[in-house]
């Protein structure tokens, strides 16, 4: 999605804002609670991924062309249950990437494919407005993003803040109240002075249910409140939605907060970062433990010592010196090595005439230090971690969990990117064919191809000249056809589609398939270029891991002192580290797999220099042009133009008007661009994928990766539902436009990304079927059937329950009762299931056999009324 709004909406939004500065600083939520306008949502300054950023820098991003749908998919750690992020913010939101270059200017961008590439870690989400009110756009907050473009926190989240009474006034002085301050009394009961906490969230929540007695003197509403623990009660004196006081039972005041400045990151306390499972940011990083009072003074030793032993638990790792760097590094290295060697990756490494060393120099591999972030860990983790094992210290669990999570979250695909990138001259098709391309040399077919694939699968860039280069080569289909007869629209128009037919099957996606007997171990073969591609992001992923799980080992072991842990004890910490981390290694590289076979589907079809899509459109254009009368057209003129008759060979009214009436029938018919799914469908018939890991197209693994905390029946139904949609697409039964986009998180992308995968599953289990074929009747077998992929999908009937139940992956009980639909009525007996099983997300594993049964029933007594109704009105 692409909004250009430019800088006259923002410098619009400030002038506006500025306007509501001089009369009302701000509106009204609800009943009392004061809500920023315009630019105020926007915090004067804050730090994101370690950059001052301020509000005029944020608006400045705001300008950027580029934005995408915010997706609210938060990733959810080992052990950890984390609720959606912004869930009190408007729907249909949009995110904008916050990116600063090293000079520190704001990156603008008016590439498209800027987000395709490098994802910011950090993003602006907006509420966009109506079309015809483009000044209604509402900033709505900042969210750190990672893998999977899950959220993982949010920097600034205005409505939440606004809940929390981070915007209430304080009447007669400038500023806001702070989080929580300390408050004095004479207690009634005990006749005795009494000290404890009023938090500001006590006081919005008050003053946003309303009510009171209103002073008719001043204005002031008056409403008894408890607060605080153990209950006090005191008198809540409010203005609207500006704090005046707090008065005891008998109308004295207490003592007042001191202000803060609510738009400036960290003024008013922790709540500018908050995380799912912390709304209120309470244990944010920007203030794990500081005095949130506005004012000099203690916190509350109690409240300090609590949020002290719940964010390091009993653990206390120590300080890091540089024997523990060098002991960190040592462990680094072997890991790496032993996760490399147990992969298949060192071979790769050799073939390449490289060492595991030479790799991470290329992928730009920084030593540890003391002062290294790798042995910070996220202040999320959780010591569900732990086994029940010896290991009984929360802490220790906690702070792994941690360790691994600052993994997760730091390691992103454009470190993947990037691996790629500073390897590709060692396995590319060589600077020196692009060159060529770029110059506009003649390249053969193969140098175009391997040309394109680099482009895909390890840079950005790509060569200026390809576009007219993949022309010119599909041109030369044309010259080199069999003549046809006179010219007619139909006849032109068929011989394009067969053309264009034949360079898409005889060459892009035969160079996909890359069948061994047409490429062998050739390094510009597409599987050769594509494994290579997956062991340098693999290689990328476990260089990362190692190093931070070499780190986590070395502070485990220097913490274990003698006298204090058992064997056993560090024993478990360590194991813990190895199978966490081993897990997470695991599942980053199943995860930059599935994205790279996304990018390499999508960038195919996208508006480049190397797609579908562009290739189809200049060769349209080319054709068009050469329909064009021209003056020099002479008689040895391409193929179809040697065809108009004799006498109309020199220009003149007759020839003119033929070429016109076809160059117009073939505008409005345009050469036919595969979609999405068809090119899924090539990509997974390709030999590459056999270099996956297993669970990059296990269709279950990747719903429980995006939408977690699904029921095991509900993941069932959606797989199945979406398998069959897109079947469906795949044989023409539907359109691409008219598929379902039912997903458990309502996610369109997600849905349009689980679509795509399953027609790359699709396309894998036809061609181990078309294998098994082959291997069963050697004989018979077809050269250009093993050497090709199946263009066509809709050839094969995609919705046998045999194809269904491989590609979906449902478990044996559902696969196997499904197996007993009549085929003859197959479709629609899925169909019927699927409207039933709607209506259910929650059916346990019996109900599902029970309603399979029943439309088995069903589906039986309509055949046996069919027949019946035959015998009884035979056709005649």
């Amino acid at each position: 999605m692409i909004f250009n709004l430019g800088k006259v909406l923002v410098l619009g939004l400030t002038v506006l804002s500025e306007a509501s500065r001089a009369t009302n600083y701000h509106s009204f939520s609800r009943r009392g609670l004061a809500v920023p306008q315009k630019s105020d949502r926007i915090p004067a300054e804050i730090t994101i991924g370690g950059k001052l950023w301020t509000r005029g820098e944020i608006e400045t991003a705001l300008t950027n062309i580029f934005s995408k749908p915010f997706t609210n998919r938060v990733i959810t750690a080992v052990g950890v249950s984390q609720n959606k992020l912004f869930q009190d913010a408007p729907d249909e939101l949009v995110e904008y990437d916050l990116v600063k270059d090293q000079a520190g200017n704001v990156k603008i961008s008016g590439d498209s494919n800027m987000r395709t590439y490098a994802p910011g870690a950090h993003r602006a989400i907006v509420k966009m407005p109506p079309a015809n009110k483009p000044d209604e756009r509402m900033f709505v907050g900042i969210a750190s993003h990672g893998q999977t473009n899950g959220v993982f926190s949010s920097l600034w989240d205005v409505e939440k803040m606004i809940k929390d009474g981070a915007y209430i006034a304080l009447e007669g002085q400038a500023g806001h109240l702070p989080p929580s301050w300390t408050v004095s009394m004479n207690d009634p009961q005990s006749n005795q002075k009494v000290t404890f906490r009023i938090q500001r969230n006590e006081i919005a929540d008050a003053m946003d249910k309303g009510g009171g007695i209103k002073d008719k003197a001043d204005g002031s509403f008056k409403k008894p409140i408890k607060v605080s623990k153990p209950v006090r009660n005191i008198v809540l004196v409010h203005k609207k939605n500006r704090f005046v006081r707090l008065e005891d039972a008998s109308g004295n005041p207490l003592n007042q907060p001191a202000f803060c400045k609510r738009d400036v990151e960290g003024a008013c306390g922790p709540p500018v970062q908050t995380s799912p499972d912390d709304p209120a940011g309470q244990n944010s990083e920007k203030n794990p433990k500081g005095n949130d009072d506005g004012e000099k003074g203690e916190l509350d030793t109690e409240t300090a010592g609590e949020a002290t032993k719940d964010m390091k638990g009993d653990f206390e790792p120590p300080k890091i010196t540089m024997e523990i760097t060098e002991a960190a590094e040592r462990y680094s290295k072997d890991i790496f090595a032993d996760l490399a060697s147990k992969r298949g990756l060192t071979e790769k490494v050799n073939k390449w005439s490289m060492s595991l060393e030479d790799v991470r120099k290329k992928i730009g591999y920084q030593r540890l230090t003391p002062e290294s972030a790798k042995f910070v860990p996220s202040k999320s983790g959780s010591p569900g971690l732990s086994t029940g094992s010896v290991l009984v210290v929360a802490g220790v669990g906690f702070w792994v969990n941690g360790m691994i999570e600052a993994f997760t979250h730091n390691t992103t695909s454009t470190d993947r990117w990037a691996a790629g990138m500073s390897i590709v001259p060692v396995f590319g098709c060589g600077f020196q064919a692009a060159a060529d391309v770029e110059h506009g040399e003649p390249s053969p077919i193969g140098t175009l191809l391997c040309v394109i694939s680099d482009a895909l699968l390890f840079t950005p860039a790509w060569p200026v000249g390809l576009a007219i280069q993949i022309t010119n080569t599909i041109w030369k289909l044309v010259q080199n056809s069999p003549r046809p007869p006179k010219p007619t629209p139909e006849g032109v128009k068929l011989q394009r589609d067969e053309i264009w037919k034949r360079y898409l099957n005889e060459n892009l996606y035969k160079y996909i398939y890359s069948h061994p007997n047409l490429y062998g171990n050739q390094n510009t073969s597409f599987s050769t270029k594509f494994n290579d591609s997956l062991a340098a992001r693999s290689l990328a992923v476990l260089s990362e891991g190692a190093q931070r799980k070499g780190a986590a080992r070395a502070v485990l072991l220097a913490a274990s002192k003698p006298g204090t842990e058992s064997p056993d004890s560090s024993n478990n910490s360590i194991r813990l580290v190895d199978e966490g981390f081993d897990a997470a290694m695991d599942t980053a590289i199943v995860h930059d797999q599935r994205q790279l076979l996304l990018h390499i589907a999508n960038t195919l079809l996208a508006d480049n220099q190397g797609s579908i899509h562009q290739a189809a459109k200049n060769f349209d254009k080319k054709l068009l042009k050469e329909l064009e009368f021209n003056e020099k057209r002479k008689g040895n003129s391409w193929p179809i133009i040697q065809q108009v008759p004799e006498e109309h060979r020199q220009p003149n009214e007759a020839t003119r008007q033929l070429l016109e009436e076809i160059a117009k029938y073939l505008e409005q018919a345009p050469a036919k661009e595969p979609n999405i799914y068809d090119i899924a469908y090539i990509i997974g018939q390709s030999k590459s994928m056999a270099a996956l890991n297993p669970r990059a197209l296990d269709l279950i693994d990747y719903l429980n990766t995006t939408a977690p905390g699904q029921s095991e029946s509900n993941l069932h139904r959606i797989t199945l539902h979406q398998v069959v949609q897109v079947a469906r697409v795949l044989r023409g039964n539907i359109s691409e436009q008219n598929i379902s986009t039912k997903f458990p998180t309502n996610d369109h992308d997600g849905a349009k990304n689980f679509q795509i995968l399953a027609a790359m599953k699709f396309g894998r289990v036809q061609d181990d079927l078309k294998q098994r074929d082959l291997d069963t009747n050697p004989a018979g077998t077809n050269d250009y059937l093993a050497t090709h992929p199946f263009a066509s999908p809709a050839e094969k009937n995609l919705e046998e329950t045999d194809q269904l139940a491989l590609v979906s992956t449902l478990p044996y009980f559902l696969t196997e009762n499904l197996r007993g639909l009549q085929r003859v009525t197959h479709s629609q007996a899925i169909s019927t299931f699927l409207e039933k099983a709607d209506k259910g997300w929650q059916k346990s594993p019996m109900q599902w056999i029970i309603e399979i049964e029943k439309t088995k029933r069903e589906n039986a007594e309509r055949e046996a009324q069919r027949q019946a109704d035959e015998e009884r009105y035979p056709v005649t």
